[in-house]
């Protein structure tokens, strides 16, 4: 939602567009197609000059090849509501 590429759209709010688009994302997973491309390419290119151990976390609304990574989380923190 927030990186252009994945989604189409200028901005995070075009990308999700209405209270409606992120069911749809849910529904039918079209983001994690490009998604996966593009952290395949980052990652390779991370470990081309990083030898530490690479980690990522996913929204919960990603399907994410966690192979690419050595430690893995999900980020929750936007599920909950407002406090």
């Amino acid at each position: 939602m927030f990186m252009q590429g994945i989604l189409k759209g200028d901005n995070w709010r075009q990308r999700i567009g209405s209270p409606l688009a992120l069911a749809r994302l849910k529904i039918f997973k079209t983001h994690n197609r490009p998604l996966n491309v593009f952290l395949a390419q980052a990652s390779r290119a991370v470990r081309d000059v990083f030898s530490g151990r690479l980690t990522y976390a996913s929204a919960p609304i990603e399907d994410v090849d966690w192979s690419l990574f050595d430690i893995v989380a999900l980020d929750y923190y936007r599920a909950g509501g407002a406090s």
